[in-house]
């Protein structure tokens, strides 16, 4: 996990930053636009159920957004550690 490191005086005004790069940050915003396009195929997908609309939607979205969170997290962790 990266060091978190606060700055600041006396008045209680803190700043955190967080080291991890650029890349990092274009990881994080891959993974987020990745999410999104699994929500937007989600609801494509499950919006001619009819009645199990919700119940389609959750079978599809679920599933793959763990995966992404799951494999995103290691990926993370693994290539853009501080």
């Amino acid at each position: 996990m990266p060091e978190l490191t606060r700055t600041g005086d006396s008045t209680g005004e803190r700043e955190i930053s967080q080291d991890g790069g650029v890349g990092r940050w274009l990881g994080v915003a891959a993974l987020n636009l990745l999410i999104l396009a699994e929500l937007t195929w989600s609801m494509y997908h499950s919006h001619g159920a009819g009645e199990d609309m919700a119940w389609v939607f959750l079978r599809s979205f679920l599933p793959l957004a763990l995966g992404t969170l799951v494999m995103g997290r290691f990926l993370l962790r693994r290539f853009f550690s501080a």
